[in-house]
């Protein structure tokens, strides 16, 4: 047995006399406009409660008789046909709501999604795999519905989240206040960073340095690393810093925030001025920093050809000296990850402020219900069952333990010594690990879920014991959290925004991915920075910051 693997879990647990009593929040921005026509007609008939006549207005079942729901869902190949899983069947069981799912392997999924739209053969609804720009484009065609107007009917436990965090309400709705989906979120402390720096401790001691604070003290630590058989094999095979080139991802997000940036797509400055960060000034000092270490071999060489199992292979050969992840486990050897250590956010010369990239919240997967739901009421009540402890719970990590006809195999509670309690989940014979356990038998991890910090109102929240995860909540709070700082919002933009910005966005990302490789390796002078922010410009960058700028003061002004 072990504890649970997955992020501090904070359930919204709202509690029955809120339920019974509370005023919800009925403003004219949780949603505009009306329901399609299949899901006005289908509350015609209505009981004295408000609630349809196929619909219970208290208690379980949400159904009075057992309905069918066809779902299209991406499968991966570490899954169980969905069909089989423990999940769906719980939920027919307690809610009379029958999933009937038809899966597509992962890799086709775009092809048949797109298929299932342009021909009008799509299922009741879909519980992942749709985009924010899908939501839009078919939202607007009327193939997915707004399911605003019945969120606030139906679902009290969703709205009292999304008018207590305003800004995973702004996420949740249309740029014209519609719903068209029903999306898990997250704001916890430890969710809200995107990556982390971590250095091998047991060889700065080794080297008698400090932990660096400067890209200067950075920079001679690397050196240190290459300098010396730190892993003590003999060979000096050592890689000061890990990477596997991607802009904007963890490693690079690190790498850059000493320069006073977030990403080298939108910022947004402290007078509230959208710009790309790669062609701010302090892009260019970053660039010239990069190049440094490359030239001397202090990040790894292989950075722009490896794959994603070689970059894991090295670290597992005890060969890093520093590399940037959300969780260090990457490496999975506990006497290899056990070395390593987050460092707090580095200065440089440019910029003397410790800052760190997060984000203001997030939102998982959403349940989204499609024209052809002849009784989307009881979809939305069901998601209200899924904004409870205990609904989050069961999609997130499944059955309780024993209460499967497997036997022994799931989450439990146990109480910790400071009183509070948490989940601890039992592997049962015959599993490598718990998520190879959930994943064939109980449930997909793909699908909505909430976790939430305190002070959420009438929340439990659930500390995971697990060392490593102590050991990981330490790192954000002392080292990240006082420092977070939110490049640009998740806003979403408006069908027109989005194609009046396509083709220039393809152009002007890939343009900034060809030239920053070239800049780091030395094929272009950092001289050529001037020539680089034109060739921005001249793909569309001027037009892409109008629109995201138009789409921040919309942001804001909601």
């Amino acid at each position: 047995m072990f504890l649970l693997d997955i992020s501090i879990m904070v359930a919204v647990l709202i509690i029955a006399t809120i339920l019974s009593g509370c005023q919800l929040n009925k403003t004219a921005d949780v949603t505009s406009g009306t329901q399609t026509t299949a899901a006005t007609n289908a509350t015609d008939n209505t009981n004295p409660n408000g609630f349809p006549d196929y619909m219970n207005a208290e208690g379980y079942p949400i159904l009075k008789e057992k309905t069918v729901y066809t779902v299209l869902a991406p499968r991966k190949p570490s899954e169980g046909e969905w069909n089989s899983l423990w999940i769906f069947k719980e939920i027919e069981r307690r809610f009379n709501i029958k999933f009937e799912i038809t899966n597509v392997n992962k890799e086709a999924w775009d092809e048949k999604k797109n298929l299932a739209f342009a021909t009008g053969d799509i299922p009741d609804c879909f519980l992942t795999g749709i985009t924010k720009t899908d939501l839009l484009t078919y939202g607007s065609q009327g193939l997915i519905i707004d399911v605003g107007d019945m969120v606030e009917k139906y679902a009290p436990n969703i709205i009292t989240m999304i008018n207590e965090y305003p800004n995973i309400k702004k996420m949740m709705l249309t740029p014209d206040g519609k719903m068209y989906g029903i999306f898990g979120a997250e704001v916890t402390f430890r969710g809200r960073t995107e990556t982390h720096r971590y250095i091998n401790m047991n060889w700065l001691n080794k080297l008698n340095m400090d932990i660096p604070k400067t890209t200067d003290d950075f920079y001679q630590f690397l050196l240190g690393i290459k300098n010396n058989d730190l892993n003590g094999n003999g060979e000096n095979d050592e890689i000061p810093q890990a990477w596997k080139f991607a802009v904007n991802d963890k490693t690079f997000k690190a790498l850059l925030q000493p320069f006073g940036l977030l990403g080298a797509y939108q910022n947004v400055d402290d007078n509230g001025n959208v710009f790309y960060g790669a062609t701010d000034i302090r892009y260019k000092s970053f660039l010239a920093y990069l190049n440094k270490l490359y030239s001397e071999g202090l990040i790894d060489k292989e950075c722009f050809s490896q794959s994603d199992d070689q970059y894991k292979a090295k670290g597992a050969m005890n060969l890093y000296g520093a590399f940037s992840e959300v969780f260090y486990t990457f490496i999975t050897d506990p006497e290899i990850h056990k070395q390593f250590d987050a460092i707090p956010p580095l200065t440089s010369e440019v910029n003397d402020k410790q800052i760190w990239p997060s984000n203001d919240g997030k939102l998982n997967n959403a349940l989204v219900i499609t024209s052809k739901c002849k009784k989307p009421e009881a979809l939305v009540a069901f998601m209200n069952w899924v904004y409870t402890q205990e609904g989050t719970l069961t999609m997130r990590a499944g059955v309780e333990n024993g209460k499967w006809e497997g036997g022994e195999g799931g989450w439990q509670w146990t109480q910790l010594d400071n009183g509070e309690k948490a989940v601890e989940l039992i592997i049962p014979e015959g599993y490598k690990n718990f998520n190879d356990f959930r994943n064939l038998t109980i449930t997909p991890m793909v699908l909505p879920f909430v976790n939430f910090d305190p002070p959420y109102p009438s929340t439990q929240y659930m500390e995971v014991v697990d060392p490593g995860q102590a050991k990981y909540s330490e790192h954000v709070r002392n080292n990240y959290l006082p420092y977070y700082k939110t490049a640009y919002p998740d806003v979403m933009l408006t069908v027109e925004e989005l194609d009046e910005i396509s083709v220039a966005e393809t152009d002007v990302k890939s343009y900034i991915s060809q030239m920053t490789a070239k800049f780091i390796t030395g094929e272009v002078s950092i001289n050529e920075f001037d020539n680089f922010v034109k060739g921005c410009k001249d793909r569309g960058l001027d037009k892409l910051i109008k629109v995201y700028t138009d789409a921040y003061e919309r942001w804001n002004s909601n």
